[in-house]
């Protein structure tokens, strides 16, 4: 009954409705309590031998419960939500006089493409009272020169102390030098591109006094390692969608939305008043968001795509950037800023210090176990749990049916238990390991800048990390086949060998899409195509022709004139906002009436403030899940 309730609720109503929301966490919750008390008042048992199955029987209860007060961490956030796109439009029509905003580019080693298409967009925002710089940590001639001839300031130091967060400090250092200085600090990744409207609308909740940082949603116009290695494109959404679109609206309902590091609006006095931005931890931007909390000050979350950036584009640079996200987190646990810090905190961001934790070491370790015990049953006899599995079934698969349709549910379909369990899996490779390591020499840190506008001509395999996911599967086939034809579990406990069986095919099919994630496939460094499906002008040998616009990039387009002229010919694209585009047009051999539109230089800046303008998202906002399950059998199978 209980699930048909949640069933109905999930189909009927939407989880921005407060008591919707609340009413699907209080239900997981129960269903999870229920289960976590049936394992701790029936199954746990103290063996006085104390023999390798009892102390596995507690390791696997150990960890059980931590990972499952996680998950009830994890709901206790999610049961509130908050949006405050009408609240930054009310709050927008009090502003008599906009403040001064600094929009702080830092770089490294970002290619001039890359940052062309920031600075052009960032010179396009909508707002009348800003200044761009761009903070060169890399030091190049070539990015002084580009900065120069966009108009905008270029900053470069010598020390490289503190990585990014020193480079911002030393641009914060020159803009309060300056006879003028501002009131906010925009902060932008070299990558990230924003829409026009991105100051105007994030200004507008610091008239509250009590806001200190105003973070926006990161969204990326190009496909990640998930959507490119299992070949699933415009059908599922980028994996920080569910962080970016879930986890942060519901702590900011409890008051802890944190700094994602770009896209992000801070105040200058409250930024002061913690002495700039912080060094004690590589992930900075967290850490500002928990020293603004001792003061005081809010860190909020406007939930509008108002910046599209570059996702990671290959394994390596997953990992590396996942990895430094890890260290940064132990890191900020392992500081005077930690879980129990003295410093004035909210209850709650406590608890998102605990959820930090959980995240770096107890979900790691709890994966491990889940993907042992089925092998470790085949190859002992033993099981996990001892109990009968029709009794743990009763308690374990209510609070599992309705944990993943409240998941699904919370993220409006954004979310495929299979894989995300594959690209957890493959990142915590990475992360497990760095959040032991800094969690033991917290002092002993690198900060690995992730190489963005990768491209790559053939395939590559990760073949470490595939043995790694492939050694359980490898395991289960060889022992399920033992039990079946010469083993005795399955003749005398069949409930309990059907439900390994069912364990094993659950892990075999998020490990084999994990080894699949592990091949990178090809891709071009061209990556910014928009779909716009808009019609346009042609203008070609003094006619002016109705187009199509199919696709359209940086430097090209695709559209479609029936009327279009058979040779190749320099022409103009007049779009429907009166932006022309000049280039040189040529016939797609076998299309009908397909063109490709190649953009001279002039064109293409003007190219990218029409697409990073905010009225276009290339981001996946749901996933396609048929569409999604169907290319996944293929992309396994074929």
């Amino acid at each position: 009954m209980v699930l048909a309730v949640l069933f109905v609720l999930a189909w009927l109503v939407p989880p921005e409705q407060p008591w919707a929301r609340a009413l699907m966490a209080a239900t997981v919750l129960s269903l999870m309590f229920r289960y976590l008390g049936w394992r701790i008042l029936e199954t746990w048992t103290i063996d006085e031998s104390l023999n390798a199955e009892a102390i596995w029987h507690v390791v696997f209860a150990f960890v059980e419960t931590l990972g499952l007060l996680g998950v009830g961490l994890s709901w206790l956030f999610h049961s509130r939500c908050i949006d405050r796109s009408q609240e930054a439009t009310l709050l927008a029509t009090r502003i008599i006089t906009p403040p001064l905003i600094d929009v702080f580019i830092p770089t490294y080693n970002e290619s001039r493409a890359i940052l062309e298409r920031t600075i052009t967009s960032a010179m396009a925002m909508d707002y009348p009272l800003y200044r761009v710089w761009v903070l060169d940590d890399g030091d190049r001639a070539e990015v002084h020169v580009l900065a120069q001839a966009m108009g905008v300031g270029y900053l470069a130091r010598r020390a490289r102390t503190h990585a990014k967060a020193g480079n911002m400090n030393a641009g914060l250092a020159h803009v309060l030098a300056l006879e003028t200085p501002p009131e906010f600090i925009a902060i932008l990744d070299a990558d990230f591109a924003p829409g026009r409207m991105f100051l105007k609308r994030a200004v507008a909740l610091f008239q509250h006094s009590d806001v200190g940082l105003v973070q926006t949603p990161q969204h990326f116009f190009n496909p990640d390692p998930l959507q490119t290695n299992l070949e699933l494109g415009q059908l599922v959404p980028d994996d920080q969608r569910f962080t970016q679109g879930v986890d942060l609206p519901s702590r900011d309902a409890w008051g802890v939305a944190t700094s994602c590091g770009t896209s992000s609006l801070v105040r200058v006095s409250s930024l002061q008043a913690i002495g700039g931005f912080p060094t004690e931890s590589i992930c900075e931007d967290t850490l500002t968001s928990i020293k603004f909390w001792a003061l005081g000050q809010k860190t909020v979350f406007l939930n509008e795509p108002l910046s599209q950036g570059l996702a990671v584009e290959g394994v390596r640079e997953l990992l590396t950037q996942r990895s430094r996200w890890a260290t940064g987190n132990m890191q900020i646990l392992r500081s005077p800023w930690g879980l129990f810090s003295h410093h004035r905190m909210p209850f709650m961001g406590r608890l998102f210090l605990v959820s930090l934790f959980c995240g770096a070491i107890i979900s790691p370790l709890n994966r491990i176990i889940i993907v042992a015990s089925p092998a470790v049953f085949l190859l002992t006899g033993v099981l996990p749990i001892p109990a009968d599995f029709v009794v743990l079934g009763s308690y374990l698969g209510p609070f599992l049916i309705a944990h993943y349709i409240g998941t699904a549910w919370v993220s409006r379909g954004a979310n495929i238990p299979m894989i995300n369990d594959a690209l957890l899996s493959l990142e915590y490779c990475s992360t497990f390991p760095a959040s032991l390591r800094t969690l033991l020499r917290p002092r002993a840190r690198r900060f690995e800048v992730t190489v963005k506008g990768v491209s790559r001509v053939a395939s590559i395999v990760h073949w470490k990390l595939i043995l790694i996911f492939l050694l359980p599967v490898a395991t289960y086939v060889v022992g399920l086949t033992y039990e079946a034809f010469f083993g005795n579990v399955a003749f005398f406990n069949p409930v309990a060998f059907i439900s390994v069986l069912v364990w094993c095919l659950y892990n075999s099919i998020f490990l084999v899409l994990a080894a699949y994630l592990a091949v990178d496939l090809p891709r071009s460094a061209e990556q910014d195509e928009f779909q716009l499906d808009e019609t346009a002008s042609l203008h070609v040998d003094g006619r002016s022709l109705p187009c199509r616009i199919a696709t359209m990039s940086t430097k090209a387009m695709s559209l479609s004139s029936p009327d279009a002229p058979a040779w190749a010919a320099v022409a103009e694209i007049v779009l429907k906002d009166g932006v022309t585009l000049r280039g040189r047009m040529e016939h797609v051999p076998g299309s009908g009436t397909l063109l490709a539109f190649k953009l001279d230089a002039a064109s293409r800046l003007m190219a990218a403030r029409h697409l990073f303008s905010g009225r276009f998202v290339n981001s996946v906002q749901k996933i396609s899940f048929w569409r999604a399950l169907l290319r996944l059998g293929r992309r396994v199978f074929a």
